[in-house]
């Protein structure tokens, strides 16, 4: 992990705060879960029963390929979400599909392939977990990223 008394880490993060802020006008606030994660609200949302990216999803996966291509000792995990219908087995797959066409669009767009993981969580991890109604599980249908620091960062 990153030692945030290490110069070089602590320089890479120094940069990453300043690039957090203005990232944070784009996206809204970040959180940092752990001190060598940064958990960006990059949510890309989905249709029902789909994995085809819209256009306001394009416009977020050009901004997170940016800060990867700028910030090139962090990774990332694209985590690929479903909402509470369909079966288990299907939610699963959907989710690994959803977050391996954002992984695609990354790499496509200049980010090192060996720099993304992808995981399916299906509806294990809801966001919305209050009722059934479309409002709540629309926001279910989502991938969202993780970003942290690799080894080279040390």
């Amino acid at each position: 992990m990153c030692d945030l008394h290490h110069d070089k880490c602590k320089s890479k993060w120094s940069e990453a705060g300043a690039l957090i802020i203005l990232l944070s006008a784009l996206f809204g606030t970040f959180n940092s879960t752990e001190a060598n994660t940064i958990d960006v609200p990059n949510e890309i949302y989905f249709a029902k029963g789909s994995s085809e990216l819209n256009d306001v999803a394009h416009v977020r996966i050009e901004k997170q390929a940016a800060f990867l291509r700028n910030f090139d000792c962090y990774k990332a995990i694209v985590e690929g979400h479903t909402d509470r219908t369909g079966t288990d087995l299907f939610n699963k797959k959907l989710s690994l599909i959803r977050a391996r066409v954002v992984r695609y669009e990354l790499i496509r767009l200049g980010v090192s392939a060996d720099r993304i993981g992808v995981i399916g969580y299906g509806s294990e991890r809801p966001y919305c977990q209050t009722d059934m109604s479309e409002t709540c599980q629309s926001q279910n249908r989502r991938t969202m990223g993780i970003v942290t620091n690799g080894a080279e960062c040390n």
